[in-house]
C-alpha cells in the first residue's frame, strides 16, 4: 500500500469513527478531504501532488530507529503520520508548484514519536527536499531540546553508512552538511537574535508550549518567510502558559479547523480528548494518543493516569503530557477551569450592544495592567448573560520590557493600550470613563478607594449627575465574595461572554483565598507575570449586580427590576 493510500484509509477510519479521534482531527481529516474535493475547481488554488506526498514519507522510512527496542530498524510509519506528512507536503500551488503549507503545527502527546517525526522532517529538508543551499534549523526553548532532535537527526545519520553515502552527508559534532547541494542542518539555542538576518529553507521548532518569550517563533517565522518554499515545523505538547506564544498558535489552528478564520498556508491538527470526556477513562487515552500500542504503552499509561489520580499534585501534568489538555495552574489551584473559561470566548462578538451597563476598574500605576470592564446583560431563555468588554493600559516602558508574549498582539488589535512613561497615564483613563458615561445609561461604577480616589473625583466633577452611581468598593472578602461567587456561576453555566483574550487570560490566572469565614478574595498565583487585574475589575462589576448591601441607591434601581442593564 502506498503511503497516500494509508494517509487516506487513516482519513476514511476517522471519518467512520473506526479510529478514536478528538473534534480537532476529526475537523483536520474534514479539511484535507474537502480540500481534495476543491482541487479541481478553477477558483481553488492548490492541487495534491502525490508524488511529493510519497517522496516525503519514502524517505523517513528509510530512516532507522535509534533507540529502544527498535533500535536499527527501519521506521515504520503509521497511519496517521502518513496523514500529517502528506497533507503537510502533499499540496501545492497549481501555478507555481511551490509548496502550500509554509507553517505547520503539530500538537501531540508526549511518547507519540514526536522526536523521530521531527528530526525525520528535518533531515528531509537539509538533504532530500531538492533545494540548493537549504539552511535547516533544529532549536527548542532550550539549547538541549533543540540538541535532542538535531543528535536524534546525527545519530540515524551516524547508523547508517548507506545514507550517508546516498546523499553525501557529513556528519559533524554540531551540524550535518551536505557539501554538493551546500545545505545543512543545525541546531540553534533559543534566542531570536540567532536566526536575524538568515534566509532558512526549514525549521523544526520543538516543545513550543515552552517558550518564555515570542523572540524565537517570530525570528523563524520571519526567517521562513524568504524562500518559496521554505516551511516553518512546530511539534509540541499542551502546556500551562495561557499567554504564550504556543497557545496563541494553538487557538489560531482551532479556529482554521473551526472554519472561523482562513489560512490556507497554515496546517495544524491537536490530538487530545473532546471537551465531556472523561480524562480518566481508557477510551480517552486512546483518542489523545494515535501511536496507542505502537510508541504509546498501554500498561505504562495506565499507570502514569493511575499515580494522577491518586496524586492530586501529577493531575494536571498527566493531563498535559498524555492527553493535550491545556491548564493554567503552575502548581496551583485555578478558581475557575481553564475548559469553561475557554467557551466565554466569543471572538465575533461585537462592541456595539446599547442600554444599561456596570463598570468595574481595578487601577494600577506601573507594573500590573489597569483595567475598565464595561458590563451589560440580557435575558436568553429566561437566564440572565453577562458580556463583558473590556480595555486595559500598560506604561509603555512596562510594555516594552515585558515577558509576556502575548502584549503586543492585544496592543494591536485594541485591547490593551500603552501610556507614554514609566507610569499609567490616568488621564486616558478618564478620558474612556467620561465617554463610557456620555454613551451609556451607567447603573453602577465600582472602584477602589486606595487607587482611584483622585481620578473618581475628577470625574464627580465633571459629570455631578452621575454622583451616585459610583460605589466604593474595600478590598476584602466581604465585598469580593458575591461578586466572586456569581463568576463562578455564569462561567460554568456559559452565560459569561467576551471578546477580549486578554481578559479570558486574566480569567484563567484567577485564584481564591477563602477565608475561616467562607469569604472569597481574588488572588493571583505566585507568578507575578500572571495577571489577574482585568478579571477583578470583572468581579467587581458583577459585585454591583448581586450584592444589594453596596450601596443603597443601587438597590431599589437595580433589584427592584430583575431586568437589571437591559441590553
Amino acid at each position: 500500500m502506498s503511503f497516500v493510500a494509508k494517509a487516506d484509509a487513516y482519513r476514511a477510519d476517522v471519518f467512520c469513527g473506526r479510529v478514536p479521534a478528538c473534534e480537532w482531527v476529526r475537523l483536520a481529516v474534514k479539511r484535507a478531504t474537502d480540500d481534495r474535493l476543491k482541487q479541481s475547481e478553477d477558483g481553488f488554488p492548490f492541487r495534491f501532488d502525490e508524488a511529493r506526498a510519497e517522496r516525503v514519507c519514502k524517505f523517513i522510512s528509510l530512516l532507522t530507529h535509534i533507540q529502544g527496542p527498535k533500535a536499527g530498524e527501519r521506521i515504520v510509519l503509521e497511519p496517521w503520520q502518513c496523514f500529517v506528512l502528506t497533507e503537510i507536503f502533499g499540496w501545492v500551488w497549481k501555478g507555481t508548484g511551490t509548496r502550500r503549507f509554509k507553517r505547520a503545527y503539530l500538537e501531540i502527546p508526549k511518547g507519540n514519536g514526536k522526536t523521530i517525526l521531527a528530526a525525520g522532517i528535518a533531515l528531509y529538508l537539509m538533504c532530500a527536499d531538492q533545494e540548493g543551499g537549504a539552511d535547516v534549523i533544529a532549536t527548542a526553548s532550550s539549547y538541549e531540546q533543540a540538541r535532542l532532535c538535531l543528535d536524534t537527526a546525527r545519530n540515524m545519520c551516524l547508523k547508517d553508512r548507506i545514507l550517508q553515502s546516498k546523499f553525501g552527508l557529513n556528519v559533524l559534532a554540531h551540524k550535518i552538511t551536505q557539501p554538493k547541494s551546500v545545505s545543512k542542518l543545525r541546531g540553534l539555542p533559543a534566542k531570536g537574535s540567532a536566526t536575524e538576518g538568515t534566509s532558512v529553507h526549514g525549521a523544526v521548532l520543538d516543545e513550543l508550549h515552552l517558550a518564555k518569550t515570542r523572540a524565537v517563533y517570530d525570528s523563524l517565522r520571519t526567517a521562513t518567510s524568504k524562500r518559496p518554499q521554505a516551511i516553518l515545523v512546530c511539534i509540541t505538547t499542551a502546556g500551562n502558559d495561557t499567554a504564550g506564544v504556543c497557545f496563541e498558535v494553538h487557538t489560531h489552528v482551532e479556529e482554521i479547523l473551526a472554519g472561523k478564520r482562513v489560512d490556507e498556508s497554515f496546517w495544524g491538527c491537536i490530538w487530545s480528548i473532546d471537551d465531556g470526556d472523561d480524562w480518566r477513562a481508557e477510551a480517552s487515552w486512546r483518542k489523545a494518543n494515535p501511536n496507542w500500542g505502537v510508541s504509546v504503552d498501554a500498561q505504562g499509561l495506565r499507570e502514569e493516569i493511575g499515580r494522577a489520580l491518586q496524586l492530586a499534585s501529577m493531575e494536571e501534568a498527566a493531563k498535559q503530557k498524555h492527553l493535550c489538555i491545556w491548564s493554567n495552574d503552575k502548581g496551583e489551584s485555578p478558581f475557575l477551569t481553564l475548559e469553561n473559561v475557554r467557551k466565554c470566548y466569543d471572538s465575533e462578538l461585537k462592541d456595539d450592544l446599547e442600554g444599561e451597563i456596570a463598570v468595574g476598574m481595578d487601577l494600577a500605576s506601573r507594573l500590573d495592567l489597569t483595567a475598565v470592564v464595561r458590563l451589560h446583560a440580557k435575558h436568553i431563555d429566561g437566564q440572565l448573560h453577562y458580556y463583558a468588554f473590556c480595555k486595559a493600559w500598560l506604561p509603555a516602558e512596562t510594555l516594552a520590557r515585558a515577558k509576556n508574549a502575548s502584549y503586543q498582539g492585544w496592543a494591536k488589535n485594541g485591547f490593551l493600550f500603552e501610556t507614554p512613561g514609566n507610569i499609567v497615564d490616568l488621564s486616558y483613563v478618564e478620558e474612556h470613563i467620561a465617554a463610557t458615561l456620555d454613551k451609556y445609561i451607567t447603573r453602577a461604577i465600582v472602584f477602589d478607594p486606595l487607587q482611584s480616589n483622585l481620578l473618581v473625583t475628577r470625574l464627580q466633577k465633571q459629570k455631578p449627575e452621575t454622583q451616585e452611581v459610583w460605589i466604593e468598593m474595600t478590598q476584602s472578602g466581604k465585598y469580593f465574595t458575591p461578586g466572586m461567587l456569581l463568576l463562578e456561576e455564569l462561567v460554568a453555566d456559559g452565560r459569561f461572554h467576551t471578546n477580549s483574550p486578554l481578559l479570558l487570560w486574566c480569567l484563567s490566572n484567577l485564584r481564591c483565598k477563602k477565608g475561616v469565614t467562607n469569604l472569597l478574595f481574588p488572588t493571583r498565583p505566585k507568578d507575578e507575570a500572571q495577571k489577574i487585574d482585568a478579571a477583578v475589575a470583572t468581579v467587581m462589576a458583577l459585585t454591583a449586580c448581586s450584592n444589594t448591601s453596596l450601596a443603597e441607591s443601587m438597590t431599589a434601581s437595580v433589584y427592584e427590576n430583575q431586568d437589571v442593564f437591559f441590553v
